[in-house]
């Protein structure tokens, strides 16, 4: 349960990594407002995003791209998420699977 909330956070927060802010200038700043709802007992998060993008290119910019892995997280995925060294760690009480 943990693991999944973890994955969920680490999910919608990564890209703030890639587009935050490099001025100091509050009005140049990409802001994000992530709200989200987890159901403890169904095991189910409601997430929200709102971005507010500083483009600090020279060009327009046509689209924004946001990158989530929802796939990567299933069962029978075409790529392991954990190395098969920390798989008992990384699932202590054996593999469990999240999706989006």
């Amino acid at each position: 349960m943990k693991k999944c909330m973890f994955i969920l956070v680490f999910i919608l927060v990564f890209p703030l990594f890639f587009f935050g802010c490099a001025s100091p200038s509050v009005d140049e700043c990409s802001s994000y407002d992530i709200k989200i709802n987890y159901n403890h007992i169904e095991q189910k998060a409601e997430c929200s995003e709102k971005v507010e993008y500083f483009n600090s290119s020279d060009g327009e910019l046509e689209f924004l791209y946001f990158h989530l892995y929802p796939n990567a997280f299933r069962e029978n995925a075409k790529r392991e998420i954990v190395a098969p060294a920390y798989v008992s760690k990384a699932y202590p009480n054996g593999k469990s699977y999240g999706g989006l």
